[in-house]
């Protein structure tokens, strides 16, 4: 979704935690009236005090005249806090319990957006996520070393167990340093050996810093483009912004000149702004990149990228 679309949802989440906040209060309120007849008199002194102390007020009334006020008003909150005691019930059983203390629920806090606001905006971001990956699998923590072998690669001269302490290692660094303008990292590997598991792992990391995270595969995101042209642009500026992109498994999707364009504007746009992408794939002859997807993409991507390298079989297959 796009970022007006999220914050949307926020402020319609916020707004149905005030609403239910308020009418809970309510409820109470009309509850305690019907039990204790006092209640509602004290209320009712309370409000006609307090009009009174804004006539005197407007009026030039003395001081002494307003303090008298402010002493009403203060024993009315003392008679009320006892009559609410004397039920078990707090002093401010009958206020609205919103979900925020600093903001009431309006999102808003001194003029500036609310943690609970920011920290909502994170949570749908999340659930998002993991409506296409579960994040909760997909952590530092729970990446195992121990299924990489051993014996070192023929050709690379290095076990994929080396290899992968290396890439573990930088992406922890990565995640830990992470800032939108972060160089944007290309893992590239055969296919279930953990490329996707460490990309979300840094996305999860990034989220809890509340930054803005889009996670799409290659294949689905291309599809929904051409599917619905009319939302493209909205879903192509989403990702354009986004504090950090992770374009998973390059190399999936139906390639055509649509395609290709849609990538090289993602690609290059990105890295002109300076904002950091994770890309993941199977691809792994920088030849047979460029020839999937032009000199001038695979330029991009090879030299805007820090490149990892992952080795190893596949875990899909073996891992327990």
């Amino acid at each position: 979704m796009t970022k007006e679309e999220l914050q949307r949802k926020v402020n319609q989440q916020l707004s149905d935690r005030r609403q239910r906040a308020q009418a809970l209060a309510h409820q109470r309120k009309q509850q305690a009236y019907d039990c204790l007849p006092q209640l509602l008199e004290l209320d009712n002194l309370k409000i006609t005090t307090g009009i009174e102390m804004g006539r005197l007020a407007a009026t030039g009334a003395s001081a002494a005249q307003l303090e008298k006020e402010k002493q009403k008003l203060s024993q009315l909150a003392s008679q009320r806090a006892e009559l609410l005691a004397s039920q078990g019930w707090p002093a401010d059983y009958l206020e609205p319990h919103y979900h925020c203390t600093i903001c009431q629920d309006t999102g808003r806090a001194n003029g500036k957006q609310c943690s609970c606001a920011r920290q909502l905006g994170q949570q749908l971001r999340r659930e998002e996520i993991n409506a296409r990956f579960p994040l909760e699998l997909c952590c530092f923590e729970n990446f195992r070393l121990d299924v990489y072998p051993e014996l070192p690669d023929p050709q690379l001269r290095v076990s994929p167990r080396a290899q992968m302490q290396l890439v573990l290692k930088r992406c922890r660094e990565y995640a830990e340093t992470f800032t939108p303008s972060s160089p944007s990292l290309y893992l590239f590997g055969e296919t279930g050996i953990g490329k996707t598991h460490l990309a979300l792992s840094i996305a999860g990391n990034a989220l809890k810093k509340g930054f803005h995270v889009v996670y799409t595969s290659s294949q689905n995101l291309f599809f929904e483009l051409q599917r619905d042209k009319e939302q493209a642009p909205d879903l192509l500026e989403t990702l354009l912004e986004a504090d950090l992109l992770v374009l998973d498994d390059l190399g999936t999707e139906l390639v055509n000149a649509y395609v290709i364009s849609t990538l090289y504007n993602l690609v290059d746009t990105r890295l002109g702004r300076r904002r950091a992408t994770i890309y993941t794939t199977n691809i792994i002859d920088p030849a047979m990149l460029e020839g999937r997807y032009t000199e001038k993409i695979a330029s991009r991507l090879l030299g805007g990228c820090e490149m990892l390298r992952l080795l190893g079989n596949d875990l899909r297959i073996e891992q327990p």
